[in-house]
């Protein structure tokens, strides 16, 4: 049996993207919102979702690409970035594919203002990063809408997420775009920390 759920995130209050702990005149931090429609299919553990998102540049940089996190692709198998990292510790990052997830991007398009008339673009994939080109230019202060596709395949439950029986937890679950904000990095993978096993994730 699937189950339906809506979503509407607003990033900006989320931890993803935190509110200086001082105030700065200077801060900034770009703004995002997501409305998600997904559904859950338990007898083959997958999730189908399509996600209409509103992005706006708050930066003061022209930007011509966009990043998103799509950290599910950490555990498709032993040959990730965090799987090799993992190994170094000689710890497995799956005991066997059977416990693997990870989450494909079925489409990506541009809409509506800001498309310069290419309302279709391609992206490409690198382990748990996607980079898609803007179809032109992002001015400071502009905004740009796009929609996606995506099927998440639910690994065996593992650093706070997973199923196990008829229970499912999700976390760093649906591809969000990449934190970009004053003094901090645009883009980083799921990596392997070695200072804590119990919870091997650490999201930097």
């Amino acid at each position: 049996m699937k189950k339906s759920l809506a979503l509407s995130l607003l990033a900006a209050a989320l931890g993803y993207f935190a509110f200086p702990l001082h105030a700065d005149e200077n801060y900034w931090q770009q703004f995002v919102h997501y409305k998600m429609e997904v559904k859950l299919d338990p007898a083959t553990h997958t999730l189908s979702g399509t996600s209409a998102i509103l992005y706006r540049n708050n930066s003061p940089q022209t930007l011509d690409k966009i990043y998103m996190y799509l950290y599910p692709n950490a555990f498709r198998d032993n040959q990730t970035i965090r799987a090799k990292e993992a190994a170094q510790f000689f710890v497995k990052n799956l005991q066997t594919q059977e416990a693997a997830g990870w989450i494909d991007i079925n489409q990506f398009r541009w809409v509506g203002e800001n498309t310069d008339g290419n309302p279709v673009n391609a992206f490409k994939v690198d382990d748990s990063i996607l980079e898609a080109a803007l179809p032109k230019p992002l001015k400071p202060g502009e905004a740009i809408r796009f929609e996606l596709a995506f099927t998440l395949k639910v690994r065996e439950f593992q650093d706070r997420s997973g199923y196990r029986g008829t229970q499912y937890d999700f976390a760093q679950w649906y591809p969000r775009c990449a934190c970009t904000m004053k003094k901090a990095g645009t883009r980083s993978r799921c990596t392997f920390s070695a200072s804590s096993m119990a919870s091997s994730a650490r999201l930097t």
